[in-house]
């Protein structure tokens, strides 16, 4: 490299670690370190900004008091949240889950039941699909 030629003003560094999607790989997060601190030394730079973490109301599970069945063949149905409410389940396209009044059935409060979880896809096929926990008998259903 010429002496005279200025500096390079990006820096990539690629490098392949094992990967196993139950848990991360140790050497992966030493090297992202690693990395992240000799950034930190060039002036000027700053760590990219964190994404604010998504705020989500964790539904545990629902029964089958809560489903109100639109649709017998595909499953389509809306869910009452809280039990006895009257309020059925909206879930947002980032994933919050928020309440509507009873009858809403917009494309937020629709779900489709499968035998072990609810199916929520605000956007349909181009968003994010969201399940939840769903029991057809529950040991303490109060």
């Amino acid at each position: 490299m010429d002496p005279r030629s200025p500096r390079p003003s990006a820096v990539a560094v690629i490098v392949r670690v094992p990967w196993d999607s139950a848990r991360p790989h140790a050497v992966g997060s030493i090297l992202a370190d690693a990395i992240r601190a000799t950034l930190a030394t060039r002036e000027g730079w700053e760590p990219p900004p964190m994404e604010p973490p998504t705020l989500r109301l964790e539904v545990v599970a629902v029964g089958p008091q809560q489903i109100n069945l639109l649709d017998e063949v595909s499953g389509l149905c809306t869910v009452t949240y809280p039990v006895g409410a009257s309020t059925v389940l909206s879930v947002q396209p980032d994933g919050t889950i928020e309440t509507r009044p009873h009858g809403s059935a917009g494309p937020y409060e629709l779900a489709i039941r499968k035998p072990d979880r609810l199916i929520y896809a605000p956007i349909g096929p181009a968003g994010k699909t969201f399940l939840i926990p769903y029991a057809d008998v529950l040991p303490n259903p109060e």
